[in-house]
């Protein structure tokens, strides 16, 4: 079940950060998780703070609130930013026609790989921004090449539209991968897997024909033994 209660930093008159919440329903005794949906003026969005309701009327919530950060991404065209979320990247806007404020950070849970991408070493990030800007965005991201078997085959994919894309454009083969895009959302710094070697099949050996047999020769016939002439009679006289 969810509730929508009011945070009101000045109940108490003072502005000193602790929120009271004013129930205007009745909420059931229990613990809660409370979501700020809009932070005070000039300041980030609290995170979730857990909450022990007792009863209805007042409660006291501390919160902790942080300052908005500067921007730094200022209106320009040709702009670079080099976020603190990754030392050594640079995310260079186009054209920026309101600042804001760039970010990047390690993703916990990126969508997964396609295949022909190897996980090992791989590693995810999420860049935003509350900059308005148009055109396209170079992004540049460092990596550790000792992380790769191969950092001649590292790619970088931008996950766009619900798939990976491959977005990948310059790669020294040392520490920096570089590629174009034109929106934000996860990234990825990941190597190409070796294809799978087919085996060759084995060839069928046909067996070979059975030789028919040699026709047995014939025995000669044996020759029929000459008849003995019969002697001549003498003749009488």
């Amino acid at each position: 079940m969810e509730y929508q209660i009011e945070l009101c930093d000045s109940y108490d008159g003072l502005l000193d950060g602790k929120i009271w919440i004013v129930s205007t329903v009745s909420i059931p005794a229990g613990t809660y998780l409370v979501f700020e949906t809009i932070p005070p003026p000039g300041m980030q969005r609290a995170a979730p703070v857990t909450l022990e309701i007792t009863g209805t009327g007042t409660t006291l919530l501390d919160i902790e609130h942080q300052p908005v950060p500067p921007p730094n991404t200022e209106v320009g065209a040709g702009v670079p930013v080099q976020p603190e979320g990754l030392p050594g990247s640079t995310i260079t806007f186009a054209n920026v026609t309101q600042p804001g404020v760039t970010t990047i950070a390690a993703s916990a849970d990126p969508p997964s790989l396609p295949t022909g991408f190897s996980l090992d070493g791989a590693a995810f990030f999420d860049i935003q921004t509350t900059a308005v800007f148009d055109g396209q965005i170079q992004i540049c991201l460092p990596y550790v090449a000792g992380n790769y078997s191969d950092p001649g085959n590292i790619r970088l994919l931008h996950f766009e539209n619900g798939a990976w894309i491959d977005v990948g454009v310059t790669n020294n083969g040392v520490d920096t991968i570089c590629g174009f895009v034109s929106s934000l959302s996860p990234f990825a710094i990941v190597q190409t897997s070796a294809p799978t070697a087919t085996p060759t099949p084995t060839p069928t050996v046909e067996p070979s024909a059975t030789p028919k047999p040699s026709k047995t020769p014939k025995p000669d016939k044996t020759p029929k033994p000459t008849k003995t002439p019969k002697p001549t009679k003498a003749p009488k006289g």
